[in-house]
């Protein structure tokens, strides 16, 4: 077999238009409590049309739009840099983006290929003049193109990468693409959350913050542990068995009335407690951080009318014992999800939250969750908008990521970063279309078979029909409001 053929380019914005570069913007608090890592979001596209979609064309389609997109995601085409008082900055210096093309002399051999990401595992702050954006395409000889977009973290979270993405794929595709470029590039939050009845000026700072320990003015940080060898598990589940156990829970005068999302919540914290940390004290409190976009969640709803670019995860707190955690039903579990989640969400207390992270030092603030979960909004991830324009192919390729559907027609497959090194601990989940979820936990090492045994009553087989982007999409759902 040849070698592939693989290249490097860096992409400038376009000056086409001439746009004003912002000022440097300093880096929030929120954008530095995230794990400093990249993001990478990969969309596999079934056989594509070689006649709609020849591979050249394509690559020069896909570094031209990306120059274009990046001159109205100007801090997304800069870099990071300190400023005299030690302040980390994102400048808009046209630094650009990486965009890597490799052509493989091979079929596609299955969605967990490796080589597909531009960055890999690279773990840190980017270093001052490298870029925020690096996007790699993969050309496969049976006709399967693979793209990862990656961004930075620092630069922003989901929302803010896919309102880049949905531009990047809507300008590929030739359709109008302005719709979601931000309307500020300031990172100030809390003017968003500043009313008449509630002035932040007036609002007292937060004693604590759930799932933050705040260390005192003369204590230095401690250095970060190593991380424990973990392996990282995958099953699926859908809404119908999780309805079912949402309806019984919901039947019961007892209890109060959860979300599917509290129930799925409850599930996997769970099974991941019970065997991750089956050692632990019954008494001992175990917090698990449960991100959320906080957007929606500002009065009139400006912040996402100005697309707001960065971090902005209020994050949620639920504390339990690990004895009520492994011993309680469900029900009690998704009970103290909700009230969390009703309690830390109120725009107020976000707005505290923030303002008291926004008065101290970062690096006094430790996270203590053992458990993270994230869960990945179908309305984000999903929609035509997001396919860039691919025709594909009619005949049907067993080695394709998306077997055909019922009325023969091709998806696009979405995934989200299964390669990440997590911590023990973490939960992600990801809605593959409006039926079912595919999940990944990272568990101790060796401990893949017991989960997968833990969670076997409400999950199902590896689907052989994967479709992401439905015609008509039930109506959103974002985590903001689960």
């Amino acid at each position: 077999m040849s070698q592939p053929i693989v290249a490097a380019v860096r992409v400038k914005p376009s000056t086409r238009l001439g746009l004003p570069r912002p000022d440097p913007v300093r880096i929030h608090t929120l954008d530095l409590v995230v794990p400093l890592v990249w993001a990478p979001i990969y969309y596999f596209f079934p056989p594509v049309s070689q006649a709609d979609h020849p591979v050249k064309e394509t690559i020069l389609n896909f570094i031209s739009s990306l120059a274009d997109v990046l001159e109205h995601f100007p801090l997304l085409a800069g870099s990071i840099k300190h400023d005299d008082s030690g302040n980390l900055n994102i400048h808009s210096d046209n630094v650009g983006a990486d965009f890597v093309y490799e052509l493989r002399n091979e079929e596609f051999p299955g969605a967990h290929v490796q080589g597909l990401d531009p960055r890999g595992v690279d773990i840190g702050l980017p270093a001052p003049g490298d870029p925020l954006v690096a996007i790699k395409f993969t050309a496969f000889t049976c006709g399967t193109y693979v793209l990862c977009i990656t961004t930075h973290h620092v630069v922003g979270d989901l929302t803010s990468t896919m309102d880049f993405t949905y531009a990047y794929a809507r300008r590929f595709a030739n359709k109008p693409y302005l719709s979601t470029v931000p309307k500020a590039w300031s990172r100030e939050p809390l003017k968003y959350f500043d009313t008449p009845s509630a002035p932040v000026s007036s609002l007292p700072l937060l004693d604590t913050i759930p799932g933050i320990t705040i260390l005192p003015s003369n204590q230095l940080p401690p250095p970060f542990p190593l991380p424990e060898p973990a392996d990282l598990v995958q099953f699926y589940t859908t809404t119908q068995k999780l309805a079912q156990i949402k309806n019984a829970i919901n039947s019961s005068a007892s209890t109060p009335t959860v979300t599917t999302f509290q129930v799925l919540t409850a599930l996997l914290w769970q099974a991941t407690v019970r065997v991750a940390l089956p050692h632990l004290p019954e008494d001992e409190i175990i917090n698990l951080g449960l991100a959320v976009n906080g957007r929606e969640r500002a009065p009139t709803r400006a912040m996402v009318q100005d697309h707001f670019c960065g971090n902005f995860n209020p994050a949620v707190c639920v504390s339990l014992t690990q004895g009520q955690l492994v011993n309680s039903d469900v029900a009690f579990i998704a009970s103290a999800v909700k009230r969390s989640l009703k309690e830390q969400l109120e725009p107020e207390f976000i707005a505290r939250k923030i303002k008291t992270l926004e008065s101290m030092d970062f690096r006094r603030f430790i996270p203590n969750t053992r458990c993270q979960f994230t869960c990945w909004p179908k309305d984000l991830m999903l929609g035509e908008d997001l396919n860039f324009g691919f025709k594909f192919t009619e005949d049907a390729h067993d080695a394709s990521p998306a077997h055909s559907s019922p009325k023969g027609k091709r998806k696009v497959v979405i995934s989200a970063g299964d390669d990440i090194p997590f911590p023990i601990g973490t939960m992600q989940s990801i809605m593959l279309n409006g039926n079912i979820y595919k999940m990944l936990v990272a568990v101790p090492r060796g401990m893949k078979d017991a989960m997968l045994k833990e969670v076997q009553a409400w999950t199902i087989e590896k689907p052989t029909v994967i479709l992401t982007t439905p015609q008509n999409l039930p109506s959103s759902e974002s985590q903001a409001r689960l």
